[in-house]
């Protein structure tokens, strides 16, 4: 079977550049504006927005592969790598502050992609994470590898083993050295070459995103990035491994224009989302600011945060406010009364001590 590495002028990669370029420079417009409002934000707050962001990567990045990973346990690993405070705590693990540590390298280091550092980042992914691993962990592989659908239909071989070194130094010269490409065009290609040549024996796809956001940071030249492409590839997972596996088997052609094109209306999206989640922050900054501390208590306004930021995972009832807040029951439910005759929760539907409570949303449509 011939995949697109047989091609006799691999990797010389092509593409409509009119087009693509113009696809391009629409989302450049809206990721510059983006940038320009949380310049404007202070430095805390950004840097929280920065670490939701880059916590929705981690995560989904994950999740595209179909592993799952505790978001408070990631969230909480980067604000204490950042140092920030946060408002959620999640249980911090060395798997977590691993993924996190991956992540902000990619994201903040713009130094030279190299072997050593890719190693690094392949040694974070999977040193401490539990069940199944790769033999091989921070090294390429020597064997074979296959992409299987379906568990019995083979779909992709990655390149042979001993021509890994070669081909990687050729992507690395790519990473480091070339300005011909658009930055989105750039973080595509370099993504999509590193899965064809398929050089770890696991966890491929999840190096390939890094790498893109580490070109993109660079790149871009920006400090404030604040949106996943990760979660946006997430919403359309199925169009992703299509459009890979259609690629990966065109040994007839090195034309990429369709990825291109897929990959930057997939960052549109991811831009659009994180407009509207900076929109509804800033409401919930105001919101915030202009409580009263003396008609809410400081449980009150502290679990009003966390409703309203969505970094409570689970339902809400009166027994999880007062064990949450190490206060009684009867405590529990007047703060909790309060807030629902003021209407700012309301309850799920439930009846009795499992009624669930949830923020009303509508409040910072309004601000």
């Amino acid at each position: 079977m011939q995949y697109i590495w047989n091609n006799p002028t691999w990797p010389a990669f092509t593409y409509d550049v009119i087009l693509v370029d113009r696809y391009y420079q629409h989302v450049s417009v809206e990721a510059r504006a983006i940038d320009m409002a949380l310049g404007l934000i202070e430095t805390v707050p950004r840097e929280r927005i920065f670490a939701r962001g880059l916590t929705d990567e981690i995560v989904s990045s994950l999740a595209i592969e179909g592993e799952r990973v505790s978001y408070a346990s990631v969230h909480s690993s980067l604000c204490s790598l950042l140092q920030i405070p946060t408002e959620t705590k999640g249980k911090v693990d060395r798997h977590s502050e691993n993924l996190a540590t991956l992540a902000l390298d990619a994201a903040t280091n713009r130094a030279q992609l190299s072997t050593e550092r890719l190693m690094s980042w392949h040694s974070l992914l999977f040193s401490a994470q539990a069940g199944l691993r790769p033999q091989r962990i921070g090294e390429f592989r020597t064997r074979p590898v296959y992409m299987v659908k379906q568990g019995k239909t083979m779909i992709y071989e990655g390149i042979p083993a001993g021509r890994i070194d070669a081909e990687m130094d050729a992507l690395f010269r790519f990473i480091n050295e070339d300005t011909t490409h658009t930055p989105m065009a750039k973080a595509a290609i370099a993504s999509f070459w590193f899965v064809a040549i398929h050089p770890f024996e696991d966890g491929n796809g999840r190096i390939s995103r890094a790498i893109g956001e580490y070109i993109l940071t660079k790149e871009l030249q920006s400090a404030h990035r604040s949106y996943s492409i990760s979660a946006a590839i997430l919403q359309n997972r199925r169009d992703y491994y299509r459009l890979l596996e259609d690629l990966s088997a065109q040994s007839a052609s090195l034309d990429v224009t369709a990825y291109l094109v897929w990959t930057i209306a997939v960052a549109a999206e991811a831009i659009r989302n994180s407009r509207r989640e900076l929109e509804r922050r800033m409401s919930l900054a105001s919101l915030m600011k202009n409580l009263d501390s003396w008609r809410y208590n400081s449980r009150q306004l502290s679990m009003l945060y966390k409703l309203a930021d969505r970094s409570m995972e689970g339902k809400l009832t009166t027994a999880k406010w007062a064990k949450m807040n190490k206060c009684s029951a009867a405590a529990a439910a007047r703060d909790l009364q309060q807030l629902v005759n003021e209407g700012f929760l309301y309850p799920s539907g439930e009846r009795g001590p499992q009624t669930g409570y949830l923020f009303d949303e509508t409040i910072l449509d309004r601000l």
